[in-house]
């Protein structure tokens, strides 16, 4: 089921009802009352399907004082839920700032893949929110599902690339010590357990899954997690670690916790494995965490830690329980080495080890010349090797793109399609592309694709020129992007031939002149044609746009015939604004009735007020003071409906009557003409 809301705005009070054929729809209120005007009226309407709502037809009808209709408004929800979502891209730093621009949106809902991407602010119903990719990805979906305010649904679909935060922990072994250095629990064994982030930095843990007795201190300098564990809970233990990064992104490990009785120390064991210093790039931040400690038994002193020998291209620190290298001075490729070092315990005996190293230093990659590929809007190019031409050749298709977040890269095998999206004003049409070396490591040089585009836009949708007084449109300004390449050409042509057909001619500028056309739905297409030394042959991009000029009802006071009714008031009475020269949305201007005008009067355009005589004498006034746009020279004559002139008189903005001195005949019908010399905004009252 469809539900639409609606809202319509009356220019006076009365009674309305809707009138319609059709079973596939219901309303929550078929008819009510305006009592305020300035409140509107909300129409709910529920529909089966959406061919339902495309194909209804109906109307709302106004009724006056007695029943009459005095007014129709076509009801019609054709097309209504056709929306389309206006969304912009940024990057700011390494994030994604996504805002949904899309007007009368009451919600939303983003659907984004919560392994790549992290929300930095606003979350999933919000207007803008902020990403962070956590992890390399090639392209990622996220979905925008709308909400308007008529009721209408929408859903979109958006390519970004991006990131997440892991972890991997290493198991523990808890052996006896002397001196814990965890406090807070009656300890005689502890143990590490190493924790290695990707695609952030780690903030703060928390552990599930411990026994009774077990403390842990988590250093974060370190990277890792420090456990304390009392006598008597012997076994292999199970928990899980859970770590948040330090923009919020939680990620989990399972580790295992093998807890031995106190006994006595055992001796200091290490079991030498490989640390790898990739891809370094030789600064002084770039430090690998050796990981022994999680092998490394007994109490220890690391105070005492002494390297004996290491390459010339490693620095070796220590910090308390964890050995720290980098690379410092090393050329392109990849290197063996070896460091010695020493460790006592805490009765003093000297232990000695050697860890092996490897520095893996990556060789930037030679691009070819930048790439010129051709792309029509809304369109995937052909695909294109992005490999060919790089030397040395990458290890596999994959590639980083950077640049205009509006073009985005989709995979085909082992080449790569663009897709430009048409919903903004203009575009970087540059786009970075990297591969990875040989040796896996990501390059510093980048190759760059320079786009062709050929694009006129997308329609903002019809446009309206019935109550806009310049009727002359630039069908360039229908479209919401109108330059996207100085090289690219325009041509105008109609669809059909109702405007050319009425003598209607359009510029070579796009200039369409509408002042003399008949009322009806006019369609044009706007063509954008590159055709240069890039592009061969020609490519093309169109979009359809639509100028509306409705008819309007004629003035509905305009003879003695058709006067308004108003009821004489037993206190009093004030009328509504009434525009005698008409609103544009309902009515033509009004004209000279034919009735032969009082001594002194102007022609002009004229409204009858038609009221009954009560018991009590009352002043009748007609006044344009104070109004937002009120008439000027007011003219008020009074008749009996044999069209006797009973009285007149003349004013600039004001003009008033004593029925006391009028004679008027109590139950007898009276006839106000009121013909101001400048039509506008009048207000009438019987006090």
């Amino acid at each position: 089921m469809i539900t639409i809301r609606r809202s319509f705005l009356f220019s006076q009070p009365g009674k309305w009802a809707i009138q319609f054929d059709a079973s596939c729809v219901t309303f929550d209120q078929l008819s009510g009352e305006v009592t305020d005007p300035s409140e509107p009226v909300e129409i709910v309407a529920h529909f089966d399907t959406r061919h339902c709502m495309d194909t209804f037809s109906g109307k709302l009808v106004k009724y006056n004082d007695y029943g009459r209709p005095c007014a129709e408004f076509p009801l019609s929800y054709a097309n209504l839920c056709d929306k389309t979502a206006n969304v912009s891209i940024t990057i700011d730093g390494s994030d994604y700032v996504i805002s949904d621009n899309t007007p009368n949106v009451v919600a939303r809902t983003w659907k984004v893949d919560i392994t790549l991407f992290q929300y930095v602010s606003g979350d999933s119903h919000s207007q803008t929110i902020r990403l962070r990719p956590m992890q390399p990805v090639e392209t990622s979906l996220i979905k925008l599902s709308q909400v308007f305010a008529d009721g209408c649904t929408n859903e979109d679909e958006f390519f970004l690339s991006g990131a997440s935060f892991t972890i991997e922990a290493t198991s523990a072994a808890l052996v006896e010590v002397q001196q814990p250095t965890i406090h807070g629990c009656d300890a005689c064994q502890q143990g590490v357990s190493y924790l290695t982030p990707s695609g952030g930095v780690i903030d703060h843990i928390d552990v599930q899954g411990l026994p009774n007795g077990v403390c842990y201190q988590f250093l974060a300098d370190q990277n890792m997690v420090v456990w304390a564990a009392p006598p008597g809970i012997a076994g292999t233990y199970p928990v899980t670690i859970k770590a948040w990064s330090e923009n919020g992104q939680l990620a989990m490990a399972q580790i295992g916790l093998n807890i031995t009785e106190c006994t006595q120390a055992d001796a200091v064991t290490y079991q030498p494995t490989m640390v790898e210093l990739m891809c370094s790039t030789l600064d002084s931040n770039n430090r690998v965490d050796s990981r022994i400690t999680s092998s490394l038994f007994g109490n220890v002193d690391w105070s005492t830690f002494t390297v004996i020998s290491a390459p010339a291209w490693v620095n070796v620190v220590s910090t308390p329980s964890a050995i720290l290298f980098e690379a410092v001075s090393q050329p392109a490729g990849t290197v063996l080495g070896e460091v010695v070092w020493s460790i006592k315990d805490t009765s003093g005996r000297t232990w000695q080890f050697s860890t092996p190293v490897k520095s893996v230093v990556s060789g930037s990659l030679t691009y070819p010349p930048p790439i010129n590929i051709c792309v029509t809007c809304s369109e995937l190019t052909e695909p294109v090797d992005l490999r060919t031409g790089i030397t040395p050749q990458p290890t596999s298709s994959d590639m980083v793109f950077g640049g205009d977040p509006e073009v985005v890269a989709v995979r085909q095998g082992e080449k790569w399609s663009f897709y430009v999206r048409p919903d903004n004003n203009s575009i970087n049409p540059i786009v970075t592309y990297k591969g990875q070396a040989p040796d896996g490591c990501p390059d510093s040089n980048n190759g760059v694709i320079v786009l062709r585009p050929v694009c006129v836009g997308v329609s903002r949708g019809v446009k309206d020129l019935t109550c806009e007084t310049n009727k002359v449109v630039n069908l360039l300004d229908l479209v919401t992007l109108t330059v996207y390449h100085p090289f690219q050409n325009y041509t105008f042509e109609e669809v059909t031939t109702a405007y050319t057909g009425q003598g209607g001619t359009i510029t070579a500028a796009g200039d369409v002149d509408f002042t003399n056309m008949a009322p009806g739905t006019y369609t044009f297409r706007i063509t954008a044609e590159r055709n240069d030394f890039t592009c061969t042959p020609p490519m093309k991009h169109s979009v359809e746009v639509q100028i509306r000029i409705d008819d309007v009802a004629a003035f509905p006071y305009d003879t003695k015939d058709t006067p308004l009714t108003i009821i004489w008031p037993s206190n009093t009475y004030s009328s509504p604004i009434i525009h005698i020269e008409g609103s544009c949305r309902q009515y033509k201007p009004a004209t000279d009735s034919g009735v032969a005008l009082p001594s002194g009067w102007t022609a002009a355009a004229d409204m009858w007020v038609k009221t009954t005589k009560g018991t009590t004498d009352k002043t009748i006034k007609v006044t344009s003071a104070g109004i937002a746009g009120g008439a000027a020279g007011l003219q008020v004559a009074i008749y009996d409906l044999a069209m006797t002139l009973i009285t007149q008189a003349t004013g600039s903005d004001t003009v008033t009557f004593d029925t006391s001195t009028l004679g008027l005949t109590v139950d007898n019908a009276y006839l106000i003409r009121i013909a101001p010399t400048t039509p506008g905004a009048i207000k009438i009252e019987i006090v």
